[in-house]
Parts: C-alpha cells; structure tokens; sequence
C-alpha cells in the first residue's frame, strides 16, 4: 500500500468517526429537546379542566373548512345549527329559542323546510313540507293547537297548504270555541271556497261561502 492510499484511509476513517460523533451528539440534543418541550407543556397544563366553556360563538368545521356545526347566542337568539352536504342537497338540522318561542326545524335545502315544530305562549304546531322550494308553492299539512285565554276562543286544526302564505290554504279540519264544533274547510288555487260545519241547534249540514253566510243546508 503507498503512501497516499494510507493516508486516505486515515482520513475515510477520520470522517467516519466525526459523523458518528456528530449522529450521537444531535440524537442526544434531540431527546433534550424534546424532554425540555414536554416539561414545559406539562407544566403549563392546568391541574383539572375547567368545568365551564364561555363563547358567544362556537364552531365546528369540516373537511372543506366550513362551518358544521354552529353554537351561537345573539341577542334573543339561542341556536344550534347541524348541516352538511348529501349526494344531492344540503340538509340541515336546526333547534333554536327565540324570545318565548322554542323551534326545531329539519330542512333539505336552505329555501325548503321539511320538518318543523314549535312551541310558544299560545299553545304549539308542527308543519310537514314535501321540500319544493318557495317559488314552486311547497305542498304541506300544518297542524296547530291553541288553548283558550281571555281573549281568544282557542282552536285546533290541520290545515292542507300549498305554499307558505295563508292564502295557499287548500282545506282546513278545525275545532273553534269551547263548544268545540268541528268545520271543513274546503278551498282552491282559483280562489274558490266553501266551508262545512253541522249547526249545533238543529243538527242541520250547513255550506257557507267566503263570508260566512250559509248558502245550503240539509233539510
């Protein structure tokens, strides 16, 4: 072996030394520095969890990044929103207390309600809806129940509607005043409608038209 071979294997043998010192030295920095982290943490860690959470809003949000799950209370509004993408619509849920009004609503879209029941002062309904939106007259059956006060009669009843609006009301089953003689209710999309009620003094059919007069009855 010359001279120079020698001589570069002592310095490959050098080099090799160095690294190991060098792998050892930063493997132990390492441990070090992650011991020095977990004492940190450990002692910044409260000694129990706090049994109270205070946010005026909380969200949870999803893969895409938006919201999911929202907490809020604003002014006389407390809700809770669930939502989420199907294979075809956005469905939500959302359960909520308005002033002295206590909701819960079930929708396939932000224009289409399914699903809706509500309680208040005055007595509770719950209103089933087919999911069309708004602009194409949602079919529903809305049904409602208010007890009597001083100054209202109290009633209860299932009405078939098309669309929102009190002017889509197609039939109408209802029970009014404490006597709790039931009428039909039966209307159209021309405008059109004809109520059904038994006279409670002679036990006679009577239909009346839109404004309540009596326009035939069973002999």
């Amino acid at each position: 072996m010359s001279d120079i071979e020698r001589r570069i294997e002592a310095i490959e043998k050098a080099n090799r030394r160095w690294r190991h010192a060098v792998g050892l030295l930063a493997s132990v920095l390492l441990i070090a520095l992650t011991i020095a982290i977990v004492l940190t943490i450990a002692a910044k860690m409260p000694d129990k969890v706090a049994e109270v959470l205070r946010a005026k809003r909380i969200e949870v949000l999803g893969p895409d990044g938006n919201p999911v799950i929202e907490l809020k209370a604003e002014g006389d509004v407390s809700t809770l929103i669930l939502s989420g993408v199907g294979q075809h619509n956005e469905k939500g849920v959302a359960l909520g207390v308005v002033k002295d009004v206590a909701y819960l609503i079930l929708a396939k879209h932000k224009e289409a309600a399914l699903f809706w029941a509500q309680v208040d002062d005055a007595g509770a309904s719950l209103s089933l809806y087919d999911g069309r939106p708004g602009s194409q007259e949602p079919r529903g059956v809305v049904m409602r129940s208010v007890y009597p006060t001083e100054h209202t009669l109290g009633e209860t009843n299932i009405t078939l509607m098309r669309g929102w609006q009190k002017e889509g009301i197609q039939a109408q089953l209802s029970i009014q005043g404490p006597a709790g003689a039931p009428s039909l209710y039966l209307g159209g999309p021309d405008g059109k409608a004809v109520s059904l009620r038994v006279n409670q003094e002679n036990g006679r059919v009577e239909f009346l038209d839109e404004s309540n007069k009596s326009v035939w009855s069973s002999p």
